[in-house]
């Protein structure tokens, strides 16, 4: 039961620690671990909060580089004057609603530096920035709920018997489900029911 709980804790931990990461410069694909953690059996509700949560930290780490950076680490880094007064301009324009795209990738994370460096609003920007990744990350779940779960799951059903037929019924009234058989074509169909156990 320990070991269980561990491994329980220690995966949405290791969601969180490859979410924040994955909002920085470093190259990871957080979307990929979100649905490894899925197919292996994670609650989709949790793992969606902690993504976007982890996510949103990073992101926001990029935002407190960008409010303590000077003008000088610019030209340190030789970023040209003519983007600076691009991103000025749109920080000037849009504001904190820019940190809705900071879950693009690459660009996602100049975006956080910049609302930091041009002093966009720390809340909205805050707000705003966790919106986009919890849609980003909710994406993917329903992805995962159609695709996997409900389509795959719902369609594997759908059996042609070739032999014993009557002991895969007896298999599937383990799993609380009765089917009601029709023959059609040579192709057995099942129609879930609830059986009714009492």
């Amino acid at each position: 039961m320990f070991y269980r709980m561990g491994t329980f804790e220690l995966g949405y931990l290791g969601l969180f620690i490859t979410c924040f990461l994955a909002a920085t410069i470093i190259p990871i694909l957080s979307e990929a671990f979100l649905l490894t953690m899925l197919s292996a059996g994670y609650d989709p509700i949790i793992t969606l909060f902690i993504a976007t949560a982890g996510n949103t930290l990073g992101g926001y780490l990029n935002y407190g580089i960008g409010y303590i950076g000077k003008p000088e680490w610019l030209k340190k880094l030789r970023v040209k004057q003519e983007a600076i007064d691009k991103w000025k301009l749109s920080i000037q324009k849009y504001g904190s609603l820019l940190a809705l795209l900071s879950w693009l990738p690459v660009i996602g994370d100049v975006i956080g530096v910049a609302l930091g460096f041009f002093r966009a609003n720390v809340l909205w920007t805050f707000i705003f920035m966790s919106v986009g990744k919890f849609f980003r990350y909710l994406v993917f779940v329903l992805i995962y709920l159609y695709f996997y779960r409900f389509y795959w799951e719902s369609t594997r059903f759908n059996i042609t018997i070739a032999e014993n037929p009557k002991a895969l019924f007896c298999l599937l009234q383990q799993f609380h489900v009765v089917f009601i058989v029709t023959v059609s074509n040579s192709e057995v169909m099942f129609r879930k029911g609830i059986l009714d156990l009492n």
